[in-house]
């Protein structure tokens, strides 16, 4: 859905027929003319990273897999099929389309997110199987780990502010919250 930061009335940006499955993550490329997102199958079988011109109307499959997102770099960052490893294959925007072959990133991935800076941020299937001891780390692109100051938890679904320098997570299971990291681990103020 798109809206407009003055409000009104929201428009769907991508329609699917009732055999098309489910959409997840749109992301509105740099160009500001084009939409990145997964979509999969009714029952999760297959994925497909998927772009939209918004001038044309046009979709078509990128990669077969799930889409992290678009980094800085010209690069989608996604998960090929059911791996577990995280990818990297360059996007060139002007044609939406790959523009070479797939590199790995990180092994082991369970949830991440990368920024509009190219700051990636992730759990390890590691620690999601150790629930709930998981902790947060910034990780630069050199592989460099920076503690984030929050205690051992349940972190799901990361998202990086578009600055690069805050992250919200969502916390839980039982009851899910969601915090947002600056120089220190903060609840928002409830509204």
């Amino acid at each position: 859905m798109r809206l407009s930061s003055t409000g009104g009335i929201s428009e769907s940006l991508v329609k699917r027929g009732a055999a098309a499955g489910y959409l997840f993550d749109p992301q509105i490329l740099p160009d500001g003319k084009s939409l990145l997102y997964t979509m999969t199958k009714n029952n999760f079988s297959e994925q497909r990273v998927m772009v939209k011109s918004l001038e044309s109307g046009e979709s078509k499959e990128v990669i077969s897999g799930w889409h992290l997102g678009y980094a800085p770099t010209g690069h989608i960052v996604y998960w090929p099929g059911s791996s577990s490893n995280l990818f990297a294959i360059p996007f060139d925007l002007k044609k939406l389309a790959v523009s070479g072959g797939p590199f790995a990133l990180v092994e082991n991935v369970d949830e991440a997110a990368v920024s509009q800076s190219g700051t990636l941020v992730y759990t390890s299937v590691a620690q999601a199987q150790a629930q709930p001891a998981q902790t947060l780390v910034w990780v630069d692109r050199k592989g460099n780990e920076e503690p984030i100051t929050a205690p051992p938890n349940n972190y799901g679904q990361p998202k990086i502010s578009p600055d690069g320098t805050r992250l919200a997570v969502a916390v839980g299971p039982s009851k899910w919250k969601i915090f947002i990291s600056g120089t220190s681990f903060v609840k928002p103020s409830p509204s």
